[in-house]
């Protein structure tokens, strides 16, 4: 995830041109405390906050799957996952 106040992406695959206190792994975001928080710019605390609690209040949708294969289950999230991409484009 960029932290960077102009930067309109929010999620990253290439870090190659990124500095390290220009990113943050969305794992490091959501279990950091104020302590790792504090280690990026002053500026961009409300901005990672703010990420922080969009992820952490989002409802993720559950689907039980019971004795699927992961042929399977692969499958189902595959679908799911494209429906919910196509929808929000």
């Amino acid at each position: 995830m960029t932290v960077s106040n102009n930067s309109q992406d929010v999620v990253i695959t290439d870090r190659s041109e990124k500095k390290e206190n220009e990113i943050i792994k969305i794992v490091d975001l959501i279990n950091g405390d104020i302590l790792f928080l504090a280690k990026f710019p002053k500026q961009l605390h409300a901005t990672l906050s703010g990420h922080k609690k969009r992820i952490e209040s989002y409802l993720f949708s559950i689907i039980l799957i019971k004795e699927a294969s992961i042929d399977v289950a692969t499958e189902i999230f595959t679908r799911i996952n494209g429906v919910l991409f196509c929808e929000r484009i």
